[in-house]
Formats: C-alpha cells, structure tokens, sequence
C-alpha cells in the first residue's frame, strides 16, 4: 500500500488554469488521505484478530512462476516436456470398431484414431444355486456344496462395496443402505451390521501385526490422541504412525500406562528387571530407592496375564496411586522392551506427557501455539512478540535445512540461536515465562540434531486422526465393541494402504478372493521402513 503510485492524468500545460492546479492539488490530497486511512484500517483489523486469538492479514509475494517456466512446453533445464497419455495405462476392457458413414467410392484405409470412454457398471446379478441333492444305496443324502467363496447371502463383490462405501468413503449407515436398496439389493439393518462388524479376525489379525512390525522395525513413531465417544461414554483415540504405516485404537483411558499397553498388542507382559528397576528409581518421587528395593533381588519376574500381575502387586502393599502407576509403567516398559522394540526409538508427539517414554521428541509447530495464544498488552509487547516469532520461523527454516544434510558448524549456530531465542526478555512477563518453559524442552526439540530422521513437526499424525473427528462430528461414536473394534482396524488398513501406495478398493477384493491378494501388508510396512533406515 505504502509503494502504490497515484496515477493523476496528464494535462496539457496550455490547459492547467489555475481552477484546474487546485482540483488537481486537491485530488492528489484526498488520494494520500485514501492510502493512509486504508494503513491504519488494516493495522486496526489486524490488531483486533490478534486480540481474538486469530491470525493478521498475511503478507502474499508476488508468484514467481512466470519466471520460474518461460516457456510451459519446457522445464527449468529447457528440456521438452513430454505430455504422457492419460489412457496409456488404462485396463481396456472392450474394443468397438466404426467406420464412417456413406463413404465415396475409391477410399483408402489410413489408419486409426483411438478414443478411449471411462465408464462404471452397477447392476445387480443374483444367482440362484440349485444344489443337487441325490440318495445314496446305503439311503443317505448326498448334497452339492457351494462353491468356497459363498458364505453367506451376499457375494463377495458386494461385501467388498459395502466395506469401502463405509470404511473407505465415510458413507454413512443409513445413507449406505438407501444407496443399497435404490440399487435393488435386497436387505436389511441387522444384515448391513452383520457384513460390517462380524467375523472380521483375519483384517484384525493383520491390523495387529501392522503395529508390531511397524514399531519394531521403524527409527520413529509419531502419537497423537483425541476423543471418540464410545457406548455413550467419553474415551480416546490414539494414532500411532510414521511414513510407512497408520494404526487407530480406541480405548477409555489416555494414560501412559494405557500408551504402553497398546505400544505391546493384545496381550501386554508386566516384566520386573534391571530397566524396570531403574524406571522405578527415576519416576518414584521421594521413596523412589525404597520403592525400588521393594523387590530386592528376586528378578526378573514376568507376567503375561494381567490378572496374576494386578494379585502381585496386592502382595506388594503398595501405598500411593503414585507408587502403582510408576511400578506399572515400569514393568510395561521393560516388557515392551523385552519383545523387540528397540530401545532408542524416537517418538514424536505434541508434549501431551503419556507420550514421553524412550527418545522422546516435540513438534515445534504446538510450542509456537503457545505463544501465540499470548495476547499482547501494548504496542511495544506487540512488536516484540511479532520479532520473537520471526525469529521462531527462522530457526525453524535452519532445522528443516540440517534435517537434509547435517553438519556440526550448523548444528553449533542452532543452539546458540536456540538459546537466544529462548532467552529474550520481553516485556511481558508472561511471554516471557512461556519461553522459559519452551527453553526447558529444548533436549526434546532439538532432538533432529542427533537424529535427523525424526520430523520436526507432528502434523503426520494429526492428519491421520482427523478422520476420528469427522466421524465423531457426523455419527457420534460406536455403541458395541465389534463396531468399535471394526471401525479401529479398517481405517487402519485404509490408512496404511494409502501410506504404501496400495488401493484400498484392491485390497478389500484380494483379502475378499474377487482377486489375487495385495501382498500383507506388515511385509509390505517392513520392506518400506528398512529402506528408509538403510537411506539415512
């Protein structure tokens, strides 16, 4: 605005009367008068998103696209760019031929133009198996079997729609069985629910070897959490993911001790040994040595059944919730441990403290939240909040940059940039508190510099369980514990299908025998996260 030209229209100088030198004086006033009212119109408005937590007008370059590709028949390198076919790849699968019309006596055939229609058949096609029935000399009935693929009522081609319609594409329950009965089929509320929650071990099965794989066999994870209502009562979703694969689980409780239950599988093991013990030691408070000594000498002691582990610890006369929760989060660790999690493996998260167990690390993109959500008290505090958080960016862009090729010069400036940044005193002592309180996490948000596989940010995850608040937003929650456990493994198939460049759709029809099956997909995870150690 500041750099805008007011364009005044030229006038002959025999023609610039001394009446025309005044309007013309004065247009040129009430055109800087304009300019500046419009200044401070935007700086009120923006002072007034700031003041109701949101976000000022951003400042847009102009697209340098123009530049960047002068010509768009060529790249940057000024190769040709070769335009690929769109149908080239398409499955083709019928070929009609047409010949022109009333064509003249003496035509010669050249060649052939090819044009390719895209088109979906949806129609019904029930069969009806007449299973023969004979009798035997002995006066037994021998009966025809259905072929294998028969279970039921409904084929295979169906159920693999009904899976995708609801799991793949959100579509919800009563609109799925309108969509179904306006297509002619034939069925039920109690039938739809069937198809869509029972008899579903084999897809639970490969869900749960996904996280065992995936964990096991990945530098990092990233966690994040939110709520999902379930038979009418508040719980939790948790996400676990990285770039090869998604995992959802849905329980009541948020607690490190639930993260570690579900970090172990379906049957958690409760091991008291050297890592437990130093555990204890470490989150015990103020008895932490006598807690420890508790157990003596006499480990390790394991249990897989959590009802013998819950009677042992009775034995124990254990006091405080305190004592418990840390005894317990003790022995799930050192048996998650025990099973084959390495134990340097980085989990980024957004500071929520369930997650803070082996190498911890924290998005940077939640501790800027924080400052932002300070509202500045004067126009001083206000640029100073504005130059910390440039600032902030800026250090930010310089990590984003080691990530692709750490150097130990570079990794020296970020600290030392750190430390500044997290030092300024401002002068609210507010904001200046929450840099404090962000300098202290300063072990767990730069960890990229000792690991630059992990990410800086935790949007992975967040874009994961966004889907959770959608259905959360449309349906509510779930009600029975198959529905709950069907919705968990579904969007976990979808998502880690997605993740490993596999069609849902292909999926459902391989694992449903319409097709050959998609490669399982924990093999598919583990190849994936071997190749991305073996390229760092």
């Amino acid at each position: 605005m500041k750099d805008q030209i007011i364009q005044v229209p030229d006038i002959p100088e025999a023609d610039v009367t001394p009446l025309v030198r005044l309007l013309l004086q004065i247009i040129q006033q009430q055109a800087s008068s304009l300019i500046q009212a419009k200044e401070e119109i935007q700086k009120l408005k923006d002072e007034i998103a700031i003041l109701k937590k949101g976000n000022k007008k951003p400042k847009v370059p102009p697209s340098s696209l123009e530049k960047s590709y002068p010509d768009h028949n060529e790249n940057e390198k000024g190769f040709e760019i070769v335009k690929k076919s769109k149908t080239s790849e398409l499955k083709i699968h019928s070929v009609q031929r047409i010949i022109p019309p009333n064509l003249p006596k003496g035509s010669i055939f050249k060649d052939l133009n090819s044009y390719v229609v895209q088109d979906l058949l949806i129609v019904n096609h029930n069969t009806k198996y007449l299973l023969e029935r004979w009798k035997g000399p002995d006066g037994s009935y021998i009966v025809g079997k259905l072929p294998e693929n028969i279970t039921g009522h409904f084929g295979s081609n169906l159920i693999c729609f009904i899976l995708y319609q609801y799991y793949g594409s959100l579509v919800t329950r009563p609109r799925l069985l309108r969509q179904l009965h306006d297509f002619g089929i034939d069925i039920s509320k109690g039938q739809l629910e069937n198809i869509l929650n029972h008899k579903k071990e084999m897809f639970h099965s490969e869900k749960n070897d996904i996280l065992s794989v995936g964990i096991r066999t990945s530098p990092f994870i990233q966690t994040d959490d939110t709520q999902a209502r379930h038979a009418g009562k508040n719980g939790y979703c948790t996400t676990i993911t990285n770039h090869a694969f998604t995992w959802f689980s849905t329980t009541l409780s948020k607690s490190r001790i639930n993260f570690l239950k579900l970090l172990q599988g379906e049957k958690p093991l409760y091991l008291i040994n050297e890592t437990a013990i130093d555990y204890i030691r470490q989150k015990g408070g103020i008895k932490a040595e006598l807690l420890a000594n508790s157990f003596g000498t006499n480990y390790p002691i394991s249990f897989d059944n959590e009802k013998d582990w819950e009677e042992y610890l009775k034995n124990l006369n254990l006091s405080k919730d305190l004592e418990i929760r840390v005894v317990n989060e003790g022995a799930l660790l050192s048996g998650l441990l025990a099973e084959g999690v390495p134990k340097d493996l980085g989990i980024l998260s957004d500071d929520a403290g369930q997650f803070d167990i082996l190498e911890h690390a924290l998005c940077w993109i939640h501790e800027e939240r924080h400052l932002k959500a300070i509202t500045p008290w004067n126009t001083q505090n206000q640029k100073e909040t504005e130059l910390v958080l440039d600032r902030f960016w800026n250090l930010y862009q310089k990590l984003k940059a080691y990530q692709k090729g750490p150097e130990q010069i570079k990794r020296k400036y970020i600290e030392k940039e750190f430390n500044s940044l997290f030092k300024t005193e401002t002068t609210s002592d507010v904001f200046n508190r929450a840099l404090s309180l962000i300098y202290n996490k300063k072990k767990e948000l730069l960890k990229v510099l000792d690991r630059s596989e992990i990410p800086i940010h935790n949007n992975g995850s967040e874009q994961e369980i966004r889907e959770y608040v959608k259905r959360r937003k449309i349906s509510g929650g779930t009600r029975s514990e198959a529905g709950k456990a069907c919705r968990d493994t579904f969007t976990s198939l979808k998502k880690t299908c997605y993740k490993l460049g596999v069609s849902f759709w292909d999926y459902l029809k391989g694992r449903l025998g319409i097709e050959n099956p998609v490669k399982y997909l924990p093999a598919l995870v583990e190849e994936k996260n071997t190749a991305f150690t073996l390229a760092f």
